[in-house]
């Protein structure tokens, strides 16, 4: 009996503890340091993931146009879906994207030019890219580094601003300005300037979700228009982390007032910290036979093994041999060529 009086004493105790640390008032000190808190339990992490992307193109725009070198555009009006993994590795991404089978008729039908599948690997020295068109022609590429695309899930992980060019560090969160909505919700906010447009960007994160983001918005300046925003919901947690299952992002264009793309996003699995999430993940291991074009110096290749990784030790052997990797020639996992 007294083993159980100490047992619900010691519970009343500690969910004490909890409650005064929620009822604790929030400071914009406290708001950063949650906030550069949960970015640092996030730098490793894998995303799997189902998309559907279903545009609302207003009738009396047109769906296809012409650019000014003569190239046909196709717009896409038709919904898509898709399956995805985003892995992160501080810094590097990894990114995959298939489209399930009735997307691809669609797809095949409407001429939108979309690819059926792809791997796109991004890293501080370069971009590699492996993709199937709905042709099923396999192409490969690597290009000088660039920043990842808007992927919506990096930016509701809060891990960049959506499109981005830089991951959000301490330094990045000084600079921006916080707002204490209530005593759980604060709104951080970024301010850019393109030409002759300001565009403000605010955050909002949730103290009692460990400072997850719940609430995206980017608007344009003067006016409050909204360009896109995004809510997260479904809140469960992984590996100590409060994360998002459910995602909805919105676009928005300033000739009508309702969303012209809404992009929805069911999260399957999260895999945080896991030791299969590694450095040698970050390079694609190529298929044999596949032309690959090197952007970087103008030159294409062709494998000659499968699971080929491609580094710049074996382009230029490749560049005095006429092809990438010899059969003398071993590439282990790690990226860097072995000399016979």
């Amino acid at each position: 009996m007294a083993r159980r009086v100490a047992c619900v004493f010691l519970s009343s105790m500690i969910l004490l503890a909890v409650n005064v640390h929620a009822e604790t008032p929030q400071t914009e000190a406290a708001v950063r340091d949650g906030i550069v808190g949960r970015l640092a339990k996030m730098q490793d992490i894998v995303v799997s993931f189902e998309a559907e992307n279903r545009p609302k193109w207003p009738k009396d725009w047109p769906t296809k146009s012409s650019s000014p070198n003569g190239m046909v555009v196709v717009m896409q009006t038709e919904p898509t879906f898709t399956v995805e993994r985003f892995c992160f590795l501080s810094g590097l991404v990894r990114y995959e994207r298939k489209l399930t089978k009735e997307s691809l008729k669609n797809v095949v039908a409407s001429g939108f030019p979309d690819i059926e599948a792809g791997t796109y690997i991004y890293t501080k020295d370069r971009v590699e890219q492996l993709t199937k068109a709905p042709d099923q022609r396999v192409m490969g590429a690597i290009f000088a580094t660039a920043s990842p695309p808007p992927m919506t899930v990096d930016a509701a992980l809060g891990l960049r601003k959506l499109g981005g060019s830089n991951w959000f560090t301490a330094d990045m969160l000084a600079k921006a300005a916080v707002r204490l909505e209530d005593k759980d919700m604060a709104v951080v906010e970024t301010e850019d300037v393109v030409g002759k447009d300001t565009f403000v960007t605010r955050y909002t994160y949730n103290r009692r979700l460990g400072y997850a983001l719940v609430k995206y918005e980017v608007v344009s300046q003067p006016g409050n228009k909204v360009v896109t925003d995004f809510k997260c919901d479904d809140f469960r947690e992984v590996g100590g982390l409060m994360v998002p299952f459910g995602i909805v992002q919105r676009g928005f264009s300033s000739k009508v007032t309702e969303a012209i793309n809404t992009l929805t996003i069911r999260v399957t699995e999260y895999r945080i910290n896991e030791p299969a999430n590694n450095a040698s993940e970050y390079r694609l291991k190529w298929p044999k036979g596949i032309e690959v074009t090197d952007d970087r110096i103008h030159e294409n290749f062709v494998t000659t093994k499968d699971d080929q990784v491609i580094d710049d030790e074996l382009i230029h052997q490749a560049l005095q041999k006429g092809k990438v990797g010899p059969e003398d020639a071993a590439v282990p996992a790690g990226g860097a060529a072995t000399k016979p």
